[in-house]
């Protein structure tokens, strides 16, 4: 089983959110993401979940990560800790995307071995952040892909996929 983030930030120092959203609109970025994660397991925190208008990304499988036992939303599977990820997931066959938030970004970034990022030209205002990328711990794998301004999305991306330099720990375990 692989562990990878697909997140979308500024250049500017990583915000990806505001106010329980993102804080744009591109579709160029929607698509990138949908063809990354389609046919694969998403994970994602409660406020990530619930900021979907509370329904599952379709043909992928929804792994909400939520410490409020109550909370079962429909046609997803729940866990409290990062513990229990390991014990849904198939080893060695399966693909899972940490899809965010920011509390949950911070908590996977040791076990992930590959960020899928999206880098949003712009400088907005925002309170939610991915963590910094370091060139010692990553690097780019391949080439980066640059998606201008347009009528439909409003700022200019870059797709850009990093690999840890070196192994990312491996998923902890249940006992």
């Amino acid at each position: 089983m692989s562990v990878a983030f697909i997140v979308a930030c500024t250049e500017d120092g990583g915000l990806i959110g505001c106010e329980g959203a993102l804080p744009w609109r591109l579709p160029a970025d929607m698509r990138h993401f949908k063809s990354l994660s389609k046919g694969h397991t998403v994970l994602m925190g409660r406020k990530t979940y619930e900021s979907l208008r509370i329904r599952p990304l379709p043909d992928r499988r929804n792994i909400v990560l939520s410490g409020d036992c109550s909370f079962w939303p429909p046609d997803c599977d729940v866990i409290a800790r990062i513990e229990q990820l390991s014990s849904l997931l198939e080893p060695d066959r399966e693909q899972c995307f940490i899809i965010g938030g920011g509390k949950v970004f911070r908590q996977f970034f040791p076990y992930t071995q590959f960020i899928y990022q999206t880098l949003v030209h712009a400088h907005l205002d925002g309170d939610t952040w991915f963590p910094k990328i370091s060139p010692e711990e990553w690097s780019q794998d391949g080439d980066s892909r640059h998606h201008p301004a347009d009528s439909s999305n409003a700022y200019a991306m870059t797709f850009i996929k990093w690999r840890r330099r070196g192994k990312a720990l491996p998923l902890p375990a249940d006992e």
